[in-house]
C-alpha cells in the first residue's frame, strides 16, 4: 500500500509529517481486519550513547 499526497498543505511536505498519519489511519483497521497482529510491544526508546555528550579529555603535558 502506498500513500501519495499531492501539494500538502500547512507548510509540511515531508512523508513523516504528511503521508504517514494518514497511512497510519489506513493501515492499523486493514490489518486488524486481516488478522495481522504486531509481534511484540512497541520498544521503548532511550538515549543513544551518540547523544549523550562526549567525555571530558585531559591534554597530555608535552616533554
Amino acid at each position: 500500500m502506498a500513500v501519495v499526497l499531492f501539494e500538502p498543505r500547512n507548510n509540511a511536505y515531508y512523508g513523516g509529517q504528511v503521508a504517514a498519519p494518514v497511512f497510519r489511519a489506513i493501515a492499523r483497521p486493514v490489518l486488524r481486519y486481516l488478522h495481522v497482529f504486531p509481534d511484540t510491544a512497541p520498544a521503548t526508546v532511550h538515549a543513544s550513547a551518540a547523544s549523550a555528550a562526549p567525555p571530558a579529555f585531559r591534554q597530555e603535558a608535552e616533554e
